[in-house]
């Protein structure tokens, strides 16, 4: 198992240059049709997977092909809908077998200057709760992660919840009054106010803004403010600042279903 090197802060010119390419999360309604969502799928379909144990031991920015994933053996990857299936796999993204050709020229209209490190398939039950995908290369000027929407139970409202809060260090998950532990990937913060969290508020996070987030202990979310919630929408894309802290949404809590959908990890290209 690799372990990742953990850190709070990268240097002062790494983190102008990834301040200056900032942006609010945007949404790029209808950049998919359903021929490209199709063959996303079946790229999934055919790669290797990782089931929800495995999984965890990689960084999203080591997965760009299938040589990259540790594969786990004995795994579905069909979401039934109508039998309430939950399952927790991934797949490394495959950039270079097939999901380039569909994305890559599209994307780039929108964002020159990226450079994929790295991304994942994932199909999940579970919600995830408060962390960056900041990565653990010190040197990287982290950039955008695009995030997309494959297949889920169109009855549920899905939501990707993105905060005003900010972190420069490596990827990092964020669990003030949990009980929480550093693994290999993902270093734990729990004193929030003894780290550099960016904007961070020093207030209860409102009420209002909890309905879809009760995966979480609220006082997990004190010092959290949203920035925006990002309903799912089959055919748009999420395009994500790395920095930002961002979960899921407390989708299955009624319905107990899986979604699959993926990202794109980035970082900004030509850099010196």
């Amino acid at each position: 198992m690799k372990n990742y090197p953990k850190f709070q802060r990268r240097s002062r010119e790494i983190e102008e240059k990834i301040i200056a390419n900032m942006s609010p999360t945007r949404r790029l309604e209808n950049f998919l049709s359903e021929k490209d969502i199709s063959s996303l799928i079946d790229i999934f379909k055919k790669a290797k997977k990782s089931n929800h144990i495995d999984s965890v031991t990689q960084m999203v920015d080591d997965l760009l092909d299938d040589d990259d994933i540790l594969a786990s053996t004995h795994i579905s990857y069909k979401p039934d809908y109508s039998k309430k299936l939950t399952v927790n796999y991934t797949a490394a993204l495959n950039w270079n077998n097939g999901t380039a050709d569909i994305l890559e020229s599209k994307l780039r209209e929108y964002y020159p200057n990226f450079e994929v490190v790295g991304g994942k398939f994932y199909l999940n039950q579970g919600s995830f709760k408060l962390h960056t995908d900041s990565g653990s290369d010190k040197n990287a000027v982290i950039y955008k992660i695009f995030t997309i929407p494959l297949m889920f139970d169109p009855s549920v409202d899905i939501y990707t919840p993105v905060y005003n809060q900010y972190w420069l260090g490596s990827c990092a998950r964020f669990l003030r009054g949990s009980n929480g532990h550093e693994n290999n990937t993902h270093q734990c913060i729990q004193e929030y106010e003894k780290a550099p969290i960016f904007n961070f508020t020093r207030k209860e996070f409102p009420e209002e803004d909890y309905k879809h987030l009760s995966h979480m202990l609220r006082s997990n979310l004190y010092g959290f403010s949203l920035e925006s919630m990002n309903k799912w929408k089959l055919g748009d894309i999420f395009v994500i600042d790395r920095a930002k802290i961002h979960s899921s949404c407390d989708f299955s809590k009624v319905n107990n279903t899986s979604k699959l959908f993926m990202t794109i990890v980035t970082k900004l290209k030509d850099y010196d």
